[in-house]
């Protein structure tokens, strides 16, 4: 598969495809056959908005069975997945988007040195082009700066918008668009 080679080399996976096509589904198969260690953000649908804020940014799935990792990064995945519920508001006395900010460099951080090789995808990744509070170049940039042996796969159904936002990036991330290889997934 070609997503396999792409993940294994270290370069960053846009999986991309027409509407309805199933690109979520071949990436949740593909971490699932192989293995993967990951964590899967399932971004919001921009369908009645103009954008979306950071604070619809959640963690809808994980696997991190081989990583060894401290306590704090199990919370970290906690409160990640929870963001929006009143408990994790109120067991840490702070918004969804600070929670964000907070627990997803220090996630990295942690999965960079627990795991062997891990992925962070970021399904319907085009809505981060409309976020507010988290940009997908920052992001992006945060996986690449905080670990070498992570993988991002992007789903999208709107790549262009993506690679331009990526090439046009305050943080030179043009070697981050080098990195970045498209995998179609046809009708």
């Amino acid at each position: 598969m070609m997503l396999s080679k792409v993940v294994d080399s270290g370069y960053y996976a846009l999986v991309s495809g027409l509407g309805s096509v199933g690109k979520s589904s071949v990436v949740k198969v593909f971490l699932n056959v192989f293995g993967y260690d990951y964590i899967y953000f399932r971004l919001p649908s921009l369908a009645g908005r103009r954008y979306v804020s950071a604070r619809d940014i959640s963690l809808s799935s994980y696997r991190v069975d081989g990583c060894s990792l401290a306590k704090e990064v199990r919370r970290s995945l906690y409160i990640l997945k929870h963001l929006r519920t009143g408990f994790v508001r109120r067991m840490t006395r702070s918004d969804p988007l600070h929670n964000f900010r907070k627990h997803f460099p220090a996630l990295l951080r942690e999965l960079g040195k627990g795991c062997w090789r891990f992925v962070v995808v970021f399904d319907q990744a085009h809505t981060l082009l409309f976020a507010k509070g988290a940009h997908l170049s920052d992001l992006v940039q945060q996986v690449w700066n905080s670990c070498s042996n992570a993988s991002v796969i992007l789903v999208t159904s709107a790549p262009g918008g993506l690679i331009k936002s990526l090439t046009r990036s305050k943080h030179g991330a043009e070697g981050l668009a080098r990195r970045i290889k498209d995998v179609r997934v046809p009708r």
